[in-house]
């Protein structure tokens, strides 16, 4: 049976041109939509042959190559429209998100957005490429301008929008240090508000609740996001935490071995109970635990930095520094994978990394701490 781009092109063939060609980009966008960018592209080539030139076909065909990976593709079309004379929609917001994605050229990218958004009365996507230049410049009011200004034609999508702004500034505040967790939480409780479902914000809001010892919120938080039986597993582990913070160690192992014994495949409890057992200085123990993690988790950050911490307490400082420099690979803006990267560059006898690698743990964290934001 021949698939929905065949059929519809073999259509579009019996209208009049332009029409077939109109009639396959409505198609294309409607395959955009529905995330299908290898069948939206095939309409547009397919259109692209039916009428000239036209400025505002080769945008939206970019767009969908960026989509789907095609850089190369789309760089030969935003080469073709570089002397493009701003009158189209579509070819704006393509360059402008060419610009910001594929050369990280930021401000020619908010130019080229800026441009598009009087192009029409909802410019979503001009509006959300300005809102993403926004966040890689951490001006969260700008950003949040823009999402309001989309949910007010657009509830759904703005208040999305306007979720993952305060979940991005969330995330730039906690690298401030403890003074700014305070701050932190609240931008995530905010970021709830906007998507009250959304686990991954409630993730963030309890670590910061539980490193800032606000564990009466963490626990009523924790019971309510993780009340049913398919989350026991998450719900032990953040007991665990928050009675490790509380300083109560036997509570605190208690919960995370039945959060193990719920799902033995979590790296990330056996890495805290490796963490109890060193701090009872039962290092083979510690080991047994560490091994189990690295066999069940994957790499990020906090996985690898919990690593480290574990290598440190049994005295394996070269380990520690394998997964703290793995870790500032992942995330070069993790002031405490830089941190704990200098004390371990310091322990090794490594003074004058140990002193760059602080240097910069004190460079994120003065620019995680908030600037004046105009709006």
């Amino acid at each position: 049976m021949p698939g929905l781009p065949t059929v519809l092109f073999a259509l579009a063939l019996l209208l009049p041109q332009p029409e077939a060609a109109d009639e396959l980009i409505d198609q294309a966008r409607k395959l955009r939509r529905a995330g299908r960018a290898a069948e939206a592209i095939t309409l547009l080539e397919q259109a692209r042959a039916g009428r000239a030139a036209d400025a505002e076909l080769e945008g939206l065909l970019g767009t969908l190559l960026l989509d789907a990976g095609q850089v190369g593709r789309a760089r030969e079309l935003a080469a073709g429209l570089s002397d493009h004379d701003g009158s189209s929609y579509r070819a704006l917001v393509f360059l402008g998100r060419y610009a910001e994605e594929e050369e990280d050229d930021l401000e020619r990218a908010l130019g080229a957005y800026r441009r598009a958004t009087p192009l029409r009365p909802r410019p979503t996507d001009a509006l959300k490429g300005q809102l993403s230049v926004f966040l890689a410049r951490a001006q969260f009011g700008k950003a949040a301008k823009r999402a309001e200004t989309i949910q007010a034609y657009d509830p759904a999508v703005g208040q999305q929008l306007l979720g993952d702004v305060y979940l991005a500034q969330g995330d730039h505040l906690r690298q401030g240090g403890a003074e700014m967790l305070p701050i932190a939480a609240s931008r995530y409780r905010m970021a709830l508000l906007q998507r009250p479902t959304d686990l991954l914000i409630v993730r963030r809001l309890l670590e910061v609740l539980v490193l800032s010892l606000h564990l009466e919120e963490a626990g009523d938080i924790n019971a309510a996001a993780f009340a049913a039986e398919a989350h026991a597993a998450e719900r032990l582990f953040w007991e665990g935490r928050i009675h490790e913070s509380a300083r109560q160690v036997d509570d605190a192992r208690a919960a995370y071995r039945a959060s193990y014994a719920a799902r033995p495949d979590n790296g990330t409890t056996c890495l805290h109970l490796a963490r109890l057992a060193l701090s009872d200085g039962h290092g083979e123990t510690a080991k047994e635990w560490l091994e189990l993690a690295v066999a069940h988790m994957g790499e990020s950050p906090r996985s690898l930095l919990l690593k480290a911490e574990v290598h440190n307490g049994l005295g394996q400082a070269d380990q520690a520094l394998s997964c703290l420099r793995r870790a500032v690979s992942l995330d070069r803006r993790s002031a405490g994978a830089h941190y704990q990267l200098a004390l371990t560059l310091l322990k090794l006898g490594r003074r004058e990394e140990g002193k760059a690698a602080m240097a910069t743990f004190r460079a994120i964290q003065d620019a995680a701490r908030p600037p004046v934001d105009e709006g």
